[in-house]
């Protein structure tokens, strides 16, 4: 088993295939006047999991889809990884919003790890420093792929909502960005408790400075 699927495995542990959607919804900023402005139009969830927050946006009123490796069958999801190189299987411009959650080869947290013991939620003791960093730069190649996919399937002004946010997405990604017309703002998560809530639900570890400072990250893409 490669590394990514060993830390894809412990997110499955820690449930990220099923949070609830009573974080998703605000982490991600959807809130009753978005859901509003996205009614009757399409939107795409990354890395759906189990496809909580896919169903939760259909039951209120938004062409909402999924495509995750391990989606559920349905007319909405697709059973494909978008990390796996065949991208997002739509034409050109179909999304009005795009979605991604914890989704592993997003998280950009790890890139600031030095030493892969420092991993809080697995045990890397076996794993040599290089192989990680191996792992670390396979990442990046995959996480500038799905922000490729998000630039080519938004529609102009359409945009997409990432939590965690990718706060190294310029350090990594900065000529695709422009490449592909998507401008780039972390959002602060002003809720405290919320972001408590879900850092107590998730049971890592945590500390009030990053509840104060917590953000998701918005794509937004250009008119033209």
């Amino acid at each position: 088993m490669g590394l990514l699927e060993v830390i894809e495995c412990n997110y499955n542990q820690k449930q990220f295939l099923n949070v609830p959607v009573i974080y998703q919804l605000p982490l991600l900023g959807i809130d009753s006047e978005l859901v509003d402005l996205l009614k009757g139009q399409r939107v795409l969830d990354i890395g759906c999991g189990s496809g909580l927050l896919v169903d939760e946006l259909r039951l209120r009123g938004i062409e909402a889809q999924g495509i995750d490796s391990r989606a559920p069958s349905g007319t909405h999801f697709m059973r494909q990884n978008v990390t796996s190189g065949k991208g997002v299987p739509v034409p050109n411009s179909c999304y009005a919003f795009i979605t991604s959650f914890q989704n592993v080869a997003l998280n950009d947290g790890l890139g600031a790890i030095q030493n892969p013991a420092e991993i809080p939620f697995f045990s890397y003791e076996c794993i040599s420093l290089k192989r990680f960093r191996k792992y670390q730069e396979e990442k990046a190649r995959e996480a500038k792929f799905i922000v490729a996919e998000i630039g080519r399937t938004l529609l102009p002004l359409g945009r997409a909502s990432i939590y965690p946010p990718l706060l190294k997405i310029e350090r990594y990604a900065g000529s695709l960005l422009c490449e592909l017309g998507l401008k780039v703002t972390h959002e602060p998560i002003a809720n405290e408790d919320l972001v408590r809530n879900y850092f107590m639900w998730e049971g890592g570890n945590f500390d009030e400075e990053r509840i104060k400072t917590e953000k998701r990250t918005i794509l937004t893409k250009s008119k033209y």
